[in-house]
């Protein structure tokens, strides 16, 4: 309901004496191809039910925040997907850190792979650390959409993680994918498929698969995610925008690698802010890591 635009939803709601409605309106919100863009909702913060609003809150979120504090809204307390440093990132940053794990087993759960001899990678790849940023150069022939630099780490990331055992390769339907690389922007994606399929093959579509934009993998999980965000300057609204990032950050049940400049990324008050807690909420001081090509 969270991405349902308002009209179609009220078009709904005509047919039915008595209604419900679930989703997330702090993850991405509806799109209206009429609406300005200066306009669309960028944060999660309240809004005023009050008021009138763009298309691109929805009337949950309208609903939601006249009724929050009675019978009629329930919040999301406990999830079955995020390990406790994953969880405590996204809780503290978009959900007054009131969304936990529901159990202990997903709240200590960690990557299953072992360090091989002279990995490269294991500094970032480690499970005992799962939430890292990786603090990537720029990349002056990318321009404002794409990032060879961070490319080419995910590519021996993975290298490294096949060596390990770690299986690239489609999973049967029904099981949580092994891994996904997603990005905001649609040039990253395709730089990325072209690169993992040069070094690996084409591994029956895999790519396709595991490597999409951040809107299309709402909805989606994986052990491992890698967030590619493609930055050579300051992140653009698109990049840094908050329901965004929020699908990003909680799409990984066991290890989360973000790819990023962060001198220019902490320009930013999105990032800058999120970085902030992730130095609070994290229990290890290793989060950051600097890429050594």
């Amino acid at each position: 309901a969270g991405q349902l635009l308002a009209p179609l939803a009220l078009g709904a709601l005509s047919y039915a004496p008595i209604a419900g409605g679930s989703g997330d309106h702090k993850q991405l919100p509806p799109i209206g191809r009429c609406e300005k863009r200066e306009s669309r909702r960028m944060r999660t913060d309240s809004i005023d039910p009050d008021q009138l609003q763009p298309l691109s809150v929805s009337l949950f979120e309208i609903l939601y925040e006249r009724l929050k504090g009675s019978d009629c809204a329930v919040g999301l307390k406990e999830q079955y997907r995020m390990n406790a440093p994953i969880c405590q990132v996204a809780s503290l940053k978009w959900y007054e850190d009131s969304l936990k794990p529901a159990n202990d087993v997903i709240a200590g759960a960690r990557l299953d792979l072992v360090r091989h001899a002279d990995d490269p990678a294991w500094a970032i790849l480690d499970p005992a650390q799962p939430v890292v940023l990786v603090d990537s150069p720029p990349d002056p022939e990318g321009g404002p959409r794409t990032n060879s630099s961070e490319a080419a780490m995910i590519v021996t990331c993975l290298a490294s993680m096949e060596k390990a055992g770690f299986q690239l390769k489609r999973q049967p339907r029904g099981t949580v994918a092994s891994v996904a690389i997603i990005s905001p922007y649609r040039a990253q994606v395709a730089l990325l498929r072209r690169m993992l399929t040069a070094k690996f093959g084409d591994r029956e579509g895999f790519w396709r698969e595991a490597v999409d934009t951040v809107d299309r993998f709402q909805g989606g999980e994986a052990r491992i995610v890698f967030i590619s965000l493609a930055s050579n300057g300051v992140p653009s609204p698109h990049v840094s925008d908050e329901h965004r990032l929020n699908v990003a950050f909680t799409r990984a049940k066991h290890k989360l690698i973000i790819l990023g400049n962060k001198a220019a990324l902490e320009k930013d008050p999105v990032f800058y802010a999120l970085f902030g807690i992730m130095d609070e909420a994290l229990p290890y001081r290793q989060w950051l890591q600097v890429w050594q090509a």
